[in-house]
């Protein structure tokens, strides 16, 4: 069954907004970060964002939820700790793990900012998540 057009606007907004508090909160930094701020970049009102997420926790949430698919996703399946067998395939493995964490981060460095400066000094719950 396929979304109706209202459906997909609304997944795609959704997105937008996770997008642009990834933006906001990576620029600014979290506790500097506003909804207002959010709300600004996509040209949005306040009310549209509380449509979607309930307050900044939640919003980051789902920022910090995006960047750990990312990072799955870039590490790959070949690459579960299962995959292999050998020492000399282990060691193509680690090999490929950290270009896998290299080129993500150099793909775009305000990831690592993201999680390992800003999500921690978010609260306890969030650091423990993101340095656990």
């Amino acid at each position: 069954m396929t979304a109706s057009r209202t459906e997909q606007r609304k997944a795609e907004l959704r997105r937008e907004i996770v997008a642009a508090s990834f933006d906001c909160f990576a620029e600014q930094g979290y506790h500097a970060t506003g909804i207002a701020d959010i709300a600004t970049r996509l040209g949005i009102g306040h009310g549209t964002f509380y449509r979607y997420f309930d307050n900044k926790r939640d919003i980051v949430e789902h920022v910090i939820d995006d960047l750990i698919a990312r990072i799955l996703a870039a590490l790959g399946e070949e690459n579960a700790p299962d995959a292999v067998s050998t020492l000399e395939d282990y060691r193509l493995q680690s090999a490929r793990i950290g270009e896998a964490v290299a080129n993500l981060i150099g793909a775009d460095p305000r990831v690592p900012r993201l999680l390992l400066l800003e999500a921690p000094g978010v609260d306890a719950e969030l650091r423990e998540r993101v340095l656990d």
